[in-house]
């Protein structure tokens, strides 16, 4: 991943999160009000942050979590030591990990999971990395959100989701790892973000589509996206890329992640695992009764069609 930047439109609190799933899942958590690269409606830039460089511009900002079968930091192909972040957490350099690919500072990434294997008994598929961004962004007018992603996986699961969550909720948490990409359930007895506002998935493989990311209280939980074989599950041979859109945490005060992410939108999108693709992520304006935006448009470059909110979402 590289270049987060958010612009400011309102002025509601946020949090963002990035969470990476091969299993893995990008994760921002946001109050409404803020962003990872986020702009305010006077187009200044309130929090910009490249990941090219040997180190995180403020790594006390970040927290770092780890997972899988793996058990790795992510980290900075840039880099040449670890860097510390809140909470315990460490962004490695990827060239500490057996990384094949590193790069000069300036020119580098941040990579949440590994790509490859380092012995033939690690299982590669079984990888969870997640970064979340500790500083609450306002955000009650809306938000414009940039990065750029490239998804190299050597198998089809799972993808990259990014997420806003309440300011306010102090859990440094995310959601269930493989086809809920650490943002929503996935009936393995975990929960997903607490105080989650917006998942945004960027999905491989269709599974976070599924109705299990979300709670049996959703309207509209989803169903599975592919499953050409009706036999209820997914199998590589259909496995469908597309970029969808999530509903809030809504379970009662506090918040715990228990009920809720609820399907939205979903749009049929193609990944490159040769370039990065930009994103663009813009929400604006909360509706504070609701705890939903009024509008979201979720962009993949080049694609011209994006992901929107439906006008009358339902929970």
């Amino acid at each position: 991943m590289r270049g987060l930047s958010t612009q400011l439109l309102s002025s509601t609190v946020i949090r963002m999160g990035m969470v990476a799933m091969l299993l893995a899942s990008l994760v921002v958590a946001v109050t409404p009000g803020h962003s990872t690269d986020v702009a305010l409606a006077s187009g200044s830039i309130s929090l910009d942050e490249p990941f090219t460089g040997a180190t995180l511009s403020n790594p006390s900002d970040w927290i770092s979590m780890k997972g899988g079968t793996a058990n790795e930091w992510p980290c900075l192909t840039a880099a040449t030591t670890s860097v510390q972040t809140s909470g315990g957490g460490t962004v490695e350099a990827c060239g500490n990990q057996g990384a094949s690919v590193t790069e000069s500072a300036g020119h580098g990434a941040l990579r949440l999971t590994r790509r490859h294997p380092t012995s033939a008994t690690e299982n590669p598929l079984g990888a969870a990395g997640s970064l979340l961004y500790t500083n609450a962004l306002s955000s009650a007018e809306g938000i414009d959100i940039t990065f750029s992603i490239r998804m190299e996986a050597n198998e089809a699961a799972d993808g990259i989701s990014f997420f806003l969550k309440d300011g306010a909720n102090a859990a440094n948490t995310v959601g269930e790892a493989g086809g809920a990409l650490g943002y929503g359930l996935t009936g393995g007895g975990g929960n997903g973000v607490p105080g989650a506002l917006l998942g945004v998935g960027f999905d491989t493989f269709g599974s976070f589509s599924a109705p299990g990311v979300a709670s049996s209280s959703c309207a509209n939980r989803g169903s599975l996206f592919g499953d050409t074989n009706n036999n209820n599950q997914l199998d590589l041979a259909e496995a469908t890329s597309s970029l969808v859109l999530r509903g809030p945490d809504t379970s009662q005060a506090p918040q715990n992640g228990t009920s809720g992410y609820c399907f939205l939108a979903r749009t049929v999108v193609t990944y490159s695992a040769a370039s990065f693709q930009r994103v663009r992520v813009t929400v604006a304006p909360y509706d504070h009764t609701s705890n939903l935006p009024t509008t979201v448009s979720a962009y993949l470059a080049p694609h011209t069609s994006p992901t929107v909110l439906p006008s009358t979402p339902t929970l």
